[in-house]
């Protein structure tokens, strides 16, 4: 529970006692890789810190699947969509390794953010980040090339990219797996 203490307290000053009432919520879950977090359409009510691992998020178009974001370890993965919503999930977020989560129910997240502005503040900022990174994202697509998003990808997680299968990450960078090789070779 160390990691995800350290991760909230990066965002916003809380007490450890706050702070362990809330993690007392929270179960351990662990994923097998290739096993969904959660899949189209499917109603997603739960938050969960990744504590060692990353997932990819995925949708289908004409049949194909399209790579949209990883999140590796120290960070919250949900599909923030359904989750707020309570429609049903537009994405896939599948494990691409073992993972160990630390999982939270909505309603129980909820019930925190009355109690506690704190943590209530810590969701916004945490809810703001993860738009801001998809911002990014989007943002690369239109101004950098393969190779600069390439490079971007290589730092924001080196190690851990490494694991992830060329496929993936080529239909992330929007790519051909070959046109990815060739990036590899030159990098």
């Amino acid at each position: 529970m160390e990691k995800i203490k350290e991760h909230i307290k990066t965002f916003v000053d809380i007490s450890n006692e706050e702070l362990d009432n809330f993690l007392s919520f929270g179960k351990e879950e662990n994923l097998k890789s290739g096993q969904y977090y959660v899949e189209f359409d499917q109603i997603c009510e739960k938050i969960s810190f990744i504590n060692k691992g990353f997932v990819r998020f995925f949708h289908f178009n004409d049949g194909e699947e399209v790579t949209r974001d990883f999140l590796f370890e120290n960070n919250f993965v949900t599909s923030y969509r359904s989750l707020i919503t309570g429609e049903p999930s537009k994405v896939y977020v599948q494990a691409l390794e073992d993972c160990e989560l630390i999982t939270f129910k909505k309603a129980d997240v909820e019930k925190f953010y009355d109690i506690s502005h704190k943590l209530e503040r810590f969701a916004r900022k945490a809810a703001e980040y993860q738009f801001i990174s998809i911002e990014n994202y989007y943002l690369s697509f239109l101004n950098d090339n393969a190779e600069t998003r390439y490079k971007k990808l290589l730092d924001k997680n080196p190690k851990l990219v490494q694991k992830i299968p060329l496929k993936y990450v080529a239909s992330f960078l929007g790519i051909t797996p070959q046109h990815l090789s060739r990036l590899r070779k030159i990098i």
